[in-house]
């Protein structure tokens, strides 16, 4: 890509306006995304992993101005979110809390890097 934008005669170098967007990706996106994803992976299955976060574009919504409609629809999607997690006492013992809680701060960090970028 870096070859093709020189060759191309583009602007290749990032400029000052675009740092605070290249950190926002790298620190939000890539990095404490992951981290918190494998991290917290180790604790939940794939399974529930996925529907924790599947949040995020309910959680990107949620970082960008909505008006009181577009507030019921997010606070659905959680429900909706909650419903197909099917949590009940025996499944929520203190090492998946953890993992549930590491996943969905991955989904925050991934969603808030997606609309600050």
């Amino acid at each position: 890509m870096l070859g093709f934008a020189i060759l191309a005669g583009g602007r290749w170098r990032p400029r000052r306006s675009d740092l605070a967007g290249i950190l926002a990706a790298g620190a939000l996106v890539i990095g404490l995304h992951n981290v918190l994803w494998f991290v917290g992976q180790q604790y939940i299955t794939s399974a529930v992993a996925t529907v924790v976060i599947a949040a995020v574009s309910i959680l990107a919504a949620g970082f960008s101005r909505l008006a009181v409609l577009g507030l019921v629809g997010l606070g659905l999607g959680f429900l909706g979110t909650a419903v197909v997690a099917e949590p009940n006492p025996e499944t929520l013992t203190a090492s998946r809390a953890v993992g549930v809680g590491l996943v969905f701060a991955s989904a925050v960090a991934l969603a808030l890097g997606t609309v600050l970028v």
